[in-house]
């Protein structure tokens, strides 16, 4: 026999079966399984204990398992919730609403939804499978998801086996995600237009997709302490048109990038996290809308941590993005890539970077890498036993400053700066490096002064051509014990002159270098 039981704002249960007098406060405790669907509206202080009883569905129409409508102090616990469209569903300005200790299972659609209502916990909950009815048109199926909810709390919760989002707050601000274990589906926990939510101490694996996202429009969110393994797919923590977002003391693990901000992601920090194991460690890109570009900017990456894959830190195409304190290591290619792109016959390049005190360590290309990015500063960087060179300025990089580096033990040049224009190389330091300590190739408007190599497989390289014939200054450079020239490797094309200007240049005995 179907039940639908409905408490009112008096505190009385009415029922098709039985009635309870008006109370202050009102705990009902099943004795037995309840068949119907089960109405809780305009309550207060009221409590339903399932006592591990279950509540299953009278008939297919049945839409919600547990539906509370404007009603306060409501808890309901020790439920075992299957068979409907929606397992529990808060609706209608009802608050202080506790939804504990169940388990909410092979429903259609969705475990738990919170709509339009605030000051609400969903806590410590077994939110499983709830997509019993596959096929292409099912609707969207979330474990808990808040829809213009503020102000929630959702903990505790493991939610596991749903087609798209285990956790989707849309539209809601200022909740708390904390403590939840999810599994599987598309993404573990996303952030869709929502705002000024802490995500904390969360754990995601198995998706297709994503650990954790920020969609578009959602500004100033927390993701703290989280971890996601993508077990060889998707993005640990996405952050997608959304602005002012820190992520801190997260990790991700063996996806395809570790930590992405993309598609107009201004503004957002990335402070000690760390990321192992994925194909890119750490992305920042744009990305073009529309033949539009979707310009990421102003971000900042400060004391994370990268280790192998294929990159640790990647920027493409992203204006003013500092990087700081940060560490890459054992890649298969570059510590840090610094790049511009092609994209729809325009190009679009990563100019106002800032890298300072960052180290890269034993990756299998290049420390650092920029190209076709204008106004980059390198500063109190340290490249170490990298396979190829320690600093690599590439074409197009015009301006840059390169200061106050170290490159030591690097399998090519320490730092090689090439083909760009009005570029400044001062006070570096290198340290046995395979070929020359520094290699300055085909600059034009340079100044390179007060540079030190050390120990190196030659001092310093300058190699000019008639693309760009000249390197402006050359001061107060010091070359000791290189091997195979302990001076300058001055090279000319055939019947090319340089108008560089020499000043003080000179070895560690107190020769100066003279002009070849």
């Amino acid at each position: 026999m179907r039940r639908l039981v409905v408490v009112s704002a008096l505190g009385l249960l009415l029922s098709a079966v039985a009635a309870l007098p008006a109370a202050a406060a009102t705990t009902v405790t099943l004795a037995e399984d309840h068949v119907g669907e089960y109405v809780i509206s305009s309550a207060s202080n009221f409590t339903l204990n399932c006592n591990g009883f279950a509540i299953r569905p009278a008939s297919p129409a049945d839409t919600f398992g547990v539906l509370i409508i404007d009603s306060t102090n409501v808890t309901v616990k020790n439920c075992d919730i299957s068979g409907f469209k929606i397992g529990v569903s808060v609706e209608e300005s009802s608050s202080a609403v506790s939804i504990r200790n169940n388990h909410i299972h092979h429903n259609d659609w969705k475990g738990v939804q919170l709509v339009s209502v605030s000051g609400n916990e969903v806590r410590n909950n077994l939110v499983v499978d709830n997509l019993v009815s596959p096929g292409e048109d099912e609707p969207l199926s979330f474990g808990i998801e808040l829809q213009h909810a503020d102000n929630n709390a959702v903990s505790g919760n493991t939610v596991t086996g749903h087609k798209n989002e285990q956790i989707n707050l849309f539209g809601s601000d200022s909740n708390e995600v904390r403590g939840n274990t999810v599994m599987g589906g598309q993404a573990g926990i996303v952030l869709p237009e929502s705002s000024s939510n802490l995500v904390q101490d969360n754990s995601a694996g198995g998706y297709l997709f994503g650990g954790f996202g920020v969609g578009q429009a959602g500004n100033d969110n927390t993701l703290k302490g989280n971890h996601a393994d993508g077990d060889g797919n998707g993005f640990g923590f996405t952050v997608h048109g959304s602005t002012g977002n820190l992520l801190k003391g997260n990790t991700a693990i063996d996806g395809i990038i570790g930590f992405s901000l993309d598609w107009a992601a201004a503004f957002n920090t990335l402070e000690g996290n760390e990321a192992s194991g994925n194909d890119i460690q750490f992305a920042v890109e744009s990305s073009l809308e529309s033949g539009v570009l979707a310009h990421s900017e102003g971000n900042v990456l400060s004391n994370n941590v990268a280790s192998g894959g294929f990159i640790g830190f990647f920027v493409r195409s992203s204006e003013d993005t500092t990087l700081r304190n940060n560490s890459a290591s054992g890649a298969l290619g570059n510590g840090f890539s610094i790049e511009g792109s092609d994209m729809d016959s325009d190009y679009y390049r990563s100019n106002g970077a800032i890298l300072t005190s960052n180290t890269a360590t034993g990756n299998g290309n290049r420390g650092f890498m920029v190209s076709d990015s204008w106004d980059v500063t390198l500063s109190g960087n340290q490249a170490t036993d990298n396979a190829e060179r320690g600093f690599l300025i590439r074409q197009g990089s015009d301006r840059s400053t390169i200061e106050n580096n170290v490159a030591e033990g690097n399998g090519d040049d320490g730092i090689l700066v090439r083909d760009s224009t009005g570029t400044t190389v001062r006070n570096n330091r290198t340290r046995r490096n395979v070929s020359s300590g520094l290699a300055i190739w085909n600059m034009t408007g340079a100044t390179v002064t007060s540079n030190r190599s050390d120990r190196n497989g030659g001092g310093f390289s300058v190699y000019v051509t008639d693309e760009a014939p000249s390197v402006s200054v050359l001061s107060q450079n010091t070359a000791c014990h290189n091997e195979e020239f302990d001076g300058v490797d001055w090279s000319l094309s055939l019947g090319e002159t340089d108008t560089a200007t020499w000043i003080n240049n000179m070895l560690c005995d107190g020769l100066f270098i003279v002009q070849p």
